[in-house]
């Protein structure tokens, strides 16, 4: 991820569970272009993801726990709200593409 201050950010993804159609659960890391993510500036989170179809539509529900407030505002201060929103923004666009293929 670039930051609009042209910053890179890099992540990593660890899988402890994936239930199909369902959901999954995994440890999510900033960390450098190395994918070392054992420095201590870097911040961690536990995620669940949730998936819940409808009728017409699937409700995603995505749930962070923190380790505590002070790695919240870290996350947030290097930029999680952006990325998050560029992700979604991404999944929407390939939704509308691959619903059109239907």
């Amino acid at each position: 991820m670039i930051s609009s201050e042209n910053v890179s950010h890099w992540s990593l993804v660890d899988f402890i569970k994936i239930e199909a159609r369902s959901g999954f659960t995994s440890k999510n890391f900033f960390s450098d272009e190395n994918v070392n993510a054992n420095n201590p500036a870097f911040t961690s989170s536990q995620t669940e993801t949730t998936f819940r179809a409808g009728a017409e539509s699937t409700t995603v529900q995505i749930v962070k726990k923190m380790a505590d407030l002070a790695q919240l505002e870290k996350f947030v201060a290097m930029g999680f709200k952006e990325g998050m929103s560029v992700t979604l923004k991404n999944l929407d666009d390939l939704l509308a593409t691959l619903s059109q293929r239907s």
